[in-house]
């Protein structure tokens, strides 16, 4: 494979000792990423590998050796070309607070259940159906007013069509 047709590589972040890199063109191919591991796994700078294909990822713990070695290596093997530049379909795991960073989790969960179930079940459908079983149980119990009207409540606003994107992305 030359050089022009491998498969870039995205740093997402880096931090000294580590990597984290993704390869969107190489998503859910379990093969191409064993095959990354066999063969980093004999670039001597490379101390630890956690590949996910479904996510495209590769974390790559590499100590106090220098990543352009790595990088170098993967390219000189045929496996990617590490870019340094930003790719637009991947949302930036650099500067984002708190609240956006559990967000990007929870979205990723959500498309994850929805590929899953084969777009039958969706995060908010599991929550309404947890309060509304909340609600019975609750009911049954005798105690109607406090926990049983919250849970339906909140199973009654999930339903609202303000919510359709609860759990997509932020972009």
């Amino acid at each position: 494979m030359t050089t022009a047709t491998l498969p870039k590589a995205h740093v997402k972040h880096r931090m000294p000792g580590r990597v984290r890199l993704k390869i969107p063109a190489m998503r859910g191919d379990d093969g191409f990423f064993e095959h990354v591991a066999e063969t980093l796994a004999g670039c001597e700078p490379v101390q630890q590998l956690l590949i996910n294909p479904s996510t495209a990822s590769l974390l790559i713990q590499h100590g106090d050796s220098a990543f352009d070695g790595i990088a170098d290596y993967a390219a000189a093997s045929g496996l990617f070309i590490v870019s340094e530049s930003v790719d637009a379909e991947l949302p930036a795991a650099e500067n984002l607070t708190v609240a956006s960073w559990s967000s990007l989790g929870v979205a990723e969960f959500d498309q994850q259940l929805t590929r899953l179930s084969a777009g039958r079940v969706d995060l908010r459908s599991l929550l309404f159906l947890g309060f509304a079983g909340l609600t019975v149980h609750q009911a049954a119990k005798g105690n109607i007013m406090s926990p049983a009207s919250t849970f339906f409540w909140r199973a009654l606003d999930l339903l609202n069509s303000n919510n359709d994107n609860l759990f997509k992305t932020p972009r």
